[in-house]
C-alpha cells in the first residue's frame, strides 16, 4: 500500500512525470548551460534527475549535462561521479561520440 500525504494527495514518490515534462526540464537546463549560468543549470538538472526514471534516456542526458556544468564550476570530483553514473547507464557512449555537449556550449 502506498503512503499518502495529508489530504489524501499522493506522496511525492508516487508522482508520475511524463517524458515531455522531463524533456522540458532538460531544455531549460541546457539553455542555462548555453547562457553560462552553470549554477542555474546544476539546480535545474538536479530537479530533472530527482524526477527521471532510473534507466531513462532523460536521466542519462541530465547526468551528462550536469557533469559538464560541474566541470565548468570546478566541481571535478562531483563531475567524475556524475559522468561515472552516466556511463554506467549508457556504456556504449564511453567514447563520447553521442555526447552533444560540445555542440551547445562554448
Amino acid at each position: 500500500m502506498s503512503k499518502k500525504a495529508k489530504g489524501n494527495k499522493p506522496a511525492v514518490k508516487d508522482l508520475q512525470f511524463s517524458p515531455k515534462q522531463l524533456d522540458l526540464g532538460l531544455e531549460q537546463g541546457t539553455k542555462k548551460l548555453v547562457q553560462e549560468d552553470y549554477k542555474g543549470a546544476i539546480f535545474k538538472l538536479q530537479q530533472v534527475l530527482s524526477l527521471a526514471p532510473p534507466n531513462s534516456s532523460q536521466r542519462v542526458e541530465a547526468l551528462r549535462y550536469l557533469g559538464f556544468a560541474q566541470v565548468r564550476q570546478n566541481y571535478h570530483t562531483e563531475a567524475y561521479e556524475i559522468f561515472t553514473q552516466a556511463l554506467a547507464l549508457a556504456p556504449d557512449d564511453a567514447d563520447g561520440s553521442l555526447w552533444p555537449i560540445p555542440t551547445i556550449c562554448p
